[in-house]
């Protein structure tokens, strides 16, 4: 007993440690969010059209890439936002199934969690199955962690990629493999900058096969 407990306070303390500097990047880049937001408010329609200018290929080609980095990063946000959302539900019915206190908003706090480059849903689920261990009956703590396991922490590797690809018109498997390429070389940001690398391929292979690919080498 004394050695379990030493671990449980072992995982706790690792959890509370996680939690705290998880909320604290969170606030820190929300400031940053804020202040960048006001300048790009400001002045951002002023550099987009000097970025614009100066990029040297034909307005039709420019017009068509842009088009597409508009439709995928709409689409890469409405997807984040919706499997967050969508995690959070699976969560919060999972806590109420299991008679957790207070499901609801537990249920918004995983959604809101899911959004951290680290940790997600399971900052929240984790404790809620040392709860469930300690105050109720085992398969509850096994049933709490199989779902956060295998279905609220892998929804957003499966079910993000597939809305954001029908949203954007990009391909679910080149989609998924540029998101999960993004998020371990970039972190966070790839989870959007892969997707838009992607965009900004298909759209400039689109243009040299529509515009410069020979017209007998399209037939098969």
């Amino acid at each position: 007993l004394l050695e379990g407990g030493k671990a449980v306070s072992g995982m706790l303390l690792t959890g509370v440690s996680g939690l705290a500097k998880n909320t604290f990047e969170l606030i820190t880049d929300f400031f940053i969010m804020l202040f960048t937001l006001f300048f790009f408010f400001r002045d951002g329609q002023r550099l987009f059209d000097a970025f614009y200018d100066a990029i040297p290929i034909e307005k039709s080609h420019k017009a068509a890439i842009f088009d597409r980095l508009n439709q995928t990063m709409v689409a890469v946000v409405r997807g984040t936002l919706l499997t967050a959302l969508a995690q959070g539900v699976a969560a919060g019915l999972t806590y109420w199934a299991l008679s957790v206190p207070f499901p609801v908003f537990l249920g918004s706090i995983s959604a809101l969690f899911s959004l951290l480059p680290f940790g997600g849903t399971a900052l929240v689920w984790a404790p809620v199955a040392l709860y469930l261990f300690w105050t109720a009956p085992l398969w509850k703590a096994i049933v709490m962690i199989a779902i956060g396991v295998g279905l609220v922490g892998l929804m957003d590797n499966f079910l993000q990629p597939l809305l954001v690809g029908s949203a954007a018109e990009l391909p679910v498997l080149f989609l998924f493999f540029a998101s999960v390429g993004g998020l371990a070389y970039f972190g966070f940001i790839g989870l959007f900058l892969g997707p838009l690398l992607l965009g900004i391929a298909i759209a400039t292979f689109k243009i040299y096969r529509d515009n410069y690919q020979a017209p007998d080498s399209l037939r098969v």
